[in-house]
């Protein structure tokens, strides 16, 4: 049986717990975490080398976490490349019109093994996506801030082969050097 007590941290809406992905996740062993919608497919790509994925939508069952962008599971062969969960926020707020939920709360995670740009809808940010390639774990965040805007998920491995053939790819229109906040409208 797969360890799926990375994924069940998501749904429990333990940031702190997330880990990345056993070897060979299956789209079952998803299954018994996540509700994925079959009717709601589509062929995508991953990595610089643009691996081809059959992308699945999921949604979390009763958690106190919701992602509001989505959570898409990639899959190669029913084998489990990438969950990819974005726009992560709780039900309840702190009272200051920001929930607790969008700060990024994985002090376990320590430094991360390196910062990429990356593209935050249409935007390119500035060494956003804080990677733990080895925990197979990414975090997209808003850099001045820290608000988290995705959790990604995958097998452990290096930074080379994430850039490769997992990570999620996309270009903004454009690319900015100042803060996400000062920015949305």
């Amino acid at each position: 049986m797969i360890d799926t007590s990375g994924m069940g941290a998501l749904v429990r809406g333990d940031l702190d717990g997330v880990r990345g992905l056993a070897a060979r996740t299956t789209l079952g062993d998803v299954r018994d975490v996540l509700e994925i919608d079959d009717a709601r497919t589509k062929q995508s790509r991953l990595g610089a080398d643009g691996i081809e994925v059959d992308s699945y939508s999921a949604t979390l069952p009763e958690s106190a976490l919701r992602f509001s962008e989505g959570i898409w599971v990639h899959a190669v062969g029913g084998h489990v490349v990438l969950i990819a969960a974005k726009g992560p926020h709780r039900d309840e707020e702190r009272g200051d019109g920001h929930d607790d939920g969008a700060k990024v709360i994985a002090p376990y995670l320590g430094e991360p093994e390196t910062r990429l740009d990356a593209a935050i809808g249409t935007l390119m940010i500035p060494g956003s996506e804080l990677v733990y390639a080895t925990k197979g774990v990414a975090l997209r965040v808003d850099p001045d801030g820290g608000e988290l805007m995705a959790v990604l998920l995958f097998e452990p491995t290096t930074i080379d082969d994430y850039v490769r053939r997992v990570r999620p790819s996309g270009e903004p229109w454009r690319r900015l050097g100042f803060s996400v906040r000062d920015n949305w409208l």
